[in-house]
């Protein structure tokens, strides 16, 4: 019995011995000493969001910008990653915040402190400040041996030197020659707006941090131009209307300019097949859009 519990206090010592002194050293550098969120003082203007601004903006078409989005980031972790970066960055005096249909969906809260989010928060475990670590933990509690290995990998790579920085986001596309498929926007559509075959609800949660960020930018002296990139004809239609009239509410309820491309007409090869993306082919195309049209302010 004795031996029995020496191997189990063993099992618990030693990943607690090793775990958290990794976890305070790895939060104390980044929080304090580590250089990834200083930009180049030529960078005066930000793209945040989620993989829509992340495939959607060619930054290197569009002088002293850059692409900061990032797959399947919520407003919650664009919040506190605009935050550090606005406070890091007297350089910057514009932010582009990607908002579309779906990121008003109650889909996107598994992303946060749902199912899904031992497998996306992680990466943005160091950034964050001690209260919503915490909450992260809390979150995860259901998975908490996935999120601790996720978060232990992070902290040692940043230690090391070769972290990829994969919650700083940047312009990132792997389809070159694709175009839309009926089959594949059906069951994005299913994925991202119904559950159970019931339209899902609204995420009160992502549209609270949406809030903030315009707060965040207008305390700061900051141009914040909120941006909906295009959607494939036949997914824009099937979109319930529901969340069309809620994004018109919330752009209307915000005094911030608003670019709206969803319903840019491009060619299907502009699209991967979900229509819900644009390919690189399509982020050609927005990007020399914003850089030449009226509708965008200089850079």
């Amino acid at each position: 019995m004795k031996k029995f519990i020496r191997e189990i206090l063993s099992f618990f010592l030693w990943p607690t011995i090793i775990g958290v002194p990794l976890l305070v050293g790895a939060g104390y550098y980044i929080q304090t000493i580590d250089p990834e969120f200083d930009l180049d003082t030529e960078i005066h203007t930000v793209f945040i969001g989620d993989s829509h601004v992340q495939q959607g903006i060619n930054d290197s078409l569009l002088p002293h910008s850059l692409n900061l989005g990032t797959s399947s980031e919520s407003f919650y972790f664009s919040y506190f990653k605009l935050e550090k970066l606005l406070s890091r960055n007297p350089s910057i005096n514009k932010v582009y915040i990607g908002i579309s249909y779906h990121s008003l969906s109650s889909y996107y809260d598994n992303f946060i402190f749902g199912n899904k989010s031992a497998a996306i928060s992680p990466k943005y475990f160091y950034m964050l400040p001690f209260s919503q670590q915490l909450k992260l933990l809390s979150w995860n509690k259901s998975n908490m041996v996935s999120f601790l290995k996720g978060i232990g990998n992070k902290g040692f790579h940043k230690i090391s030197g070769t972290d990829d920085f994969l919650h700083m986001g940047g312009y990132s596309s792997r389809f070159d020659k694709t175009k839309a498929v009926k089959s594949s926007m059906d069951k994005r559509i299913h994925f991202q707006y119904y559950s159970n075959d019931k339209a899902t609800n609204f995420s009160e949660f992502n549209l609270h941090y949406f809030d903030k960020i315009s707060e965040l930018c207008s305390r700061n002296g900051i141009e914040i131009v909120a941006i909906n990139t295009p959607l494939h004809p036949y997914y824009l239609e099937q979109v319930p209307t529901p969340f069309k009239n809620k994004l018109t509410e919330v752009i209307q309820s915000k005094n911030i300019n608003y670019i709206d491309f969803s319903g840019l007409e491009l060619s299907d090869s502009c699209f991967i097949p979900d229509g819900d993306h644009v390919s690189k082919l399509g982020a050609t195309a927005i990007s020399k859009k914003l850089l030449d049209s009226t509708m965008s302010i200089s850079f």
